[in-house]
């Protein structure tokens, strides 16, 4: 990792660390950390993001259009390296939350539908371009569990009428309790 990475991190974990810190959080900076290469450093942004106790801090806030390109490229990241990193998800570690950002979205009137599609299209590039370790950890870490809910499932019925997706949804369809 180089240096300025390595401070990028440290600044961001002195920050997860922190006890009861309720001090503000300048949102330019996390536009900044957002930008990083480093996956480490993603991942700490990530739980940043996802975590209220700091994500409330950030100011001025974040409206969800505004991270949400950050949350597809970590989890696409994630996906594809499988790192083993302290910050950063391991493959099967980023299907799992996958699962729970997606259903987030889902549930929530407010989200663009257009959010959703794209987490959908992201899905289906990653496994009709991944190799069979990534395929079966979309279909086992992801899928099944989204497909748990009928109406995501039905969601992604169109998945039958691709002659490489409908492996996956047939797959997932089989391992969820929707049948």
């Amino acid at each position: 990792m180089k240096i300025s990475e390595e401070s990028l991190l440290n600044e961001i974990v002195s920050l997860l660390m922190a006890e009861n810190n309720k001090m503000p959080i300048p949102r330019e900076k996390v536009n900044k950390w957002m930008q990083s290469d480093n996956l480490e450093v993603l991942g700490a942004v990530f739980e940043l993001l996802t975590d209220k106790r700091y994500y409330l801090n950030i100011a001025p806030p974040f409206s969800i259009e505004d991270y949400h390109p950050f949350m597809k490229h970590y989890y696409k990241r994630c996906f594809l390296e499988n790192p083993d990193g302290e910050w950063s998800y391991s493959r099967y570690e980023a299907g799992w939350s996958f699962v729970n950002w997606f259903i987030g979205l889902w549930n929530d009137s407010e989200v663009s539908r257009h959010m959703i599609d794209e987490l959908k299209k992201l899905l289906a590039q990653l496994y009709k371009k991944g190799d069979e370790r990534l395929r079966i950890c979309i279909v086992t870490a992801t899928l099944e569990h989204l497909f748990e809910r009928r109406d995501i499932s039905q969601y992604f019925a169109d998945w039958k009428n691709d002659p490489i997706l409908k492996i996956a949804y047939f797959e997932a369809m089989e391992w969820s309790s929707n049948q």
